[in-house]
């Protein structure tokens, strides 16, 4: 399965920022594939969308929404290799293919990374809120997380992706819903694999939160998740300056 989620930010700066550059602990690459769509440039992205945000006057620090993070993250057992190069083409295409539908008019940053407790390929992307042609800032309604789901899952099926038979359905039962006035959210038992895809996640949209956090907002508190405790404890069980 692959799982998304969303989230705003009145800094647009601070989050390409963190997308971008590497962590303090980093171990190998930040990101192993970056592009940008709506005319933006990786190595321009800030000034870019800051031009539009001064362009319709909405670049007052704080005043404004700026842009919408969503990640996008894909199962490394059954969907997208971390380690296959074509495996990361095939993220960021869909990555892009998603800025594409629920960013319509704006630029999107989307960057594929392969970091992070889960291990597993993910996208980052990153949406200003202002549309470059009109100065509209975002509905964030299009970023509701049933909606979004609705919208990540059709466009994987469009794009061809294959999803498993038992999410295909779910994701069937739910549009059944929607026609017939119900609530159309997904409703399915997770598997442990897919629990663990949906930990890693939320972990990672909690780092970038705490990361662009604005000074003296209250922090978030980190959600448990048995697996990045399991990634620390065998990180440092592997780290060289481990004695015992």
């Amino acid at each position: 399965m692959a799982v998304v989620m969303a989230s705003s930010t009145r800094s647009a700066d601070d989050l390409i920022r963190y997308v971008l550059e590497p962590k303090s602990d980093q171990r190998g690459e930040r990101y192993v594939m970056a592009s940008g769509t709506g005319g933006l440039l990786v190595s321009l992205a800030r000034d870019q969308m800051r031009d539009v945000r001064e362009r319709w006057g909405k670049n007052e620090p704080g005043a404004y929404v700026q842009a919408y993070h969503v990640i996008q993250s894909f199962s490394a057992r059954d969907e997208l290799d971390p380690a296959d190069p074509s495996d990361w083409m095939t993220a960021q295409d869909l990555g892009i293919a998603l800025a594409e539908e629920v960013f319509a008019g704006r630029q999107v940053l989307v960057v594929t990374q392969r970091d992070g407790a889960g291990g597993c390929l993910h996208n980052h992307l990153v949406a200003s809120s202002v549309n470059t042609e009109t100065g509209d800032s975002l509905n964030s309604s299009v970023v509701m997380h049933a909606r979004l789901v609705e919208t990540h899952e059709a466009v994987l099926e469009r794009e061809g992706f294959h999803q498993p038979d038992d999410l295909r359905q779910a994701y069937t039962d739910a549009l059944d819903r929607r026609d017939r006035g119900e609530s159309s959210r997904l409703r399915r038992a997770p598997t442990k694999e897919q629990r663990a895809l949906i930990e890693a996640t939320r972990h990672a949209q909690w780092q970038a939160l705490r990361a662009t956090a604005e000074s003296g907002t209250a922090r978030r508190l980190e959600p448990f998740s048995l697996l990045v405790l399991k990634h620390r404890i065998d990180s440092a069980v592997t780290a060289r300056s481990t004695t015992d």
